[in-house]
């Protein structure tokens, strides 16, 4: 069983990217920034859809970043939810208002969170392509022209695009204990396992929530109360069959993640939203086996479980020793436990300043241990889907 254990825990991050990594070599069909952009006069009209609250620091990035896009002009249409802000988010969107009419700004009755704020958005728009954003992403100027193309030239019902982390080495260096070059990696081994999936089956799972394109016509509404919302998206247009696709080329940016323990924050009520998609698409790793169960089950089910069977395997392993019948494996186990919780006990207590090169391993171990506690909220159940944005700092 200890064996077992071990060899699942091994799946999501060693054997599963191992596997698609060989079929990429075997089978290089590169499909990621392969298509012809669209003309202006084939261009359709796209509505851009941002829930925000309290982002005043850095909204009008985003609406400057989509202004100066190269898509046409008239055809842009962009849709501010504000989740009753406090701040000056409001005037600043109003600010944007008048020097680009194509600007709406909807404040909400109550707050609602990010998933009513987007339905309501997408209800309003009429457009033949959502755009689905955050508040704290800066487009370049391409970004949404590459994205529409390959929706209509691949006929996909969603393309993701690829975010990318702005400053991470200086803000690392500026901010003791940081974990940004961590989330910087992490983000750039799952956009390799994406490209990947992309490229051999046409099943990307999950597109980033900064990023992406949706055919309206394909559009479902969230449920309430919905984390990991571009989750859903894709997963509800996947199950009824139609190709989810990563384009790499489509960049937009994103304010990195600075703070250790706000980080663990977002990340929990990512995890929570994990759990919330399981329970709706779970049945998928049996009704589509092939490819989408295969890939659903080895990149996203095995990692959420990961703590649980990391826990089986510690109890195995202890139990074991109780026993007096442990072996190699059973002191393995035991020892990288051990390292797993120095590692991220060092991350709060290292001296500030210096580098400490067990942080990648206690980043991980931080990561699961998010997915433990969104574990529990979510089995407490989950009643509102309102937020706190990640503080800022650019």
């Amino acid at each position: 069983m200890l064996i077992v254990g071990l060899l699942l825990l091994a799946v999501p991050y060693v054997l599963f990217p191992a596997a698609l990594g060989l079929l990429a070599r075997i089978f290089p069909v590169r499909t990621v920034g392969s298509i012809e952009l669209l003309t202006d006069d084939e261009c359709p009209a796209v509505d851009v859809v941002v829930a925000a609250y309290n982002e005043e620091k850095v909204i009008g990035r985003l609406l400057q970043s989509l202004g100066e896009s190269n898509y046409p002009a008239g055809k842009l249409r962009i849709w501010v939810g504000s989740d009753l802000s406090t701040d000056g988010t409001d005037e600043v969107v109003r600010d944007w208002i008048s020097k680009n009419p194509l600007i709406s700004l909807v404040r909400m009755e109550v707050r609602t969170g990010k998933s009513g704020i987007i339905n309501q958005l997408v209800g309003l728009g009429k457009a033949e392509v959502v755009v689905g954003t955050d508040a704290n992403i800066v487009f370049t100027p391409d970004a949404v022209r590459r994205l529409v193309s390959t929706l209509r030239q691949r006929q996909a019902g969603v393309v993701g695009g690829r975010l990318v982390y702005q400053s991470a080495e200086d803000r690392l260096a500026a901010t003791p204990g940081s974990i940004a070059s961590e989330e910087r990696h992490y983000t750039q081994f799952e956009s390799k396992l994406k490209q990947w999936e992309s490229d051999l089956f046409g099943c990307t799972l999950g597109v980033e929530g900064g990023c992406y394109a949706v055919v309206r016509s394909v559009w479902q509404p969230i449920p309430p109360a919905t984390f990991m919302e571009d989750f859903f998206v894709s997963m509800q247009v996947l199950r009824a069959g139609l190709p989810v696709l990563w384009e790499g080329q489509a960049v937009a940016y994103e304010d990195v993640s600075a703070d250790r323990h706000e980080e663990f924050a977002r990340k929990v009520r990512i995890s929570l939203g994990n759990y919330q998609n399981l329970a709706r698409f779970w049945p998928l790793l049996f009704t589509k086996p092939v490819p989408l169960g295969i890939l659903f089950l080895s990149h996203k089910v095995l990692r959420w479980l990961f703590p649980l069977v990391a826990l089986g395997v510690l109890g195995l392993a202890g139990w074991n020793l109780f026993r007096g019948t442990a072996e190699v494996l059973e002191f393995a186990t035991l020892s990288a436990w051990a390292l797993a919780l120095t590692s991220w006990i060092s991350m709060s207590l290292w001296p500030k300043g210096q580098h400490n090169p067990l942080q990648p391993i206690g980043y991980f171990t931080a990561l699961n241990a998010a997915l433990l506690l969104g574990l529990a909220r979510y089995l407490r159940g989950v009643k509102s889907s309102v937020w706190k944005p990640t503080e800022r700092t650019i």
